[in-house]
């Protein structure tokens, strides 16, 4: 009950930060395509897939997770599951949080949790 209120959840409980490193090295090639021109750059960091970012909370509703830092594991419309270097993985709401990152080495992005909210797509 203790780790549901901490948010970390049972779904990944044998996974392991190592594994998703690879993941987080194709993240930043992602970012760099992505990025390479300057239009629109904000609304296309906006729409990106953040599987294998590595995030640290700034600011979070739940302030056991304020400073948390992890490889985003599953991006869902309304949160991030991050695993940390200590294998412990963590639902984080988006809403009320606040998320930095690097996409390269002298570049750190901040957003708003809820701007990277998306809709469900219907259908």
């Amino acid at each position: 009950m203790l780790q549901a209120r901490a948010g970390i959840t049972n779904t990944f409980l044998c996974c392991r930060y190592a594994r998703f490193v690879p993941l987080h090295r194709l993240w930043l090639q992602y970012m760099d395509e992505l990025l390479k021109t300057s239009q629109d750059r904000e609304a296309r960091l906006l729409a990106a897939d953040f599987h294998g970012c590595l995030i640290t909370v700034s600011q979070a509703a739940n302030p056991c997770h304020i400073g948390l830092t992890g490889l985003v594991i599953k991006d869902t419309a309304q949160a991030f599951t991050v695993i940390t270097k200590a294998d412990r993985t963590h639902h984080i709401q988006k809403h009320k949080s606040v998320f930095c990152f690097d996409i390269g080495s002298n570049s750190q992005v901040t957003l708003l949790g809820t701007n990277l909210q998306r809709e469900r797509s219907k259908g």
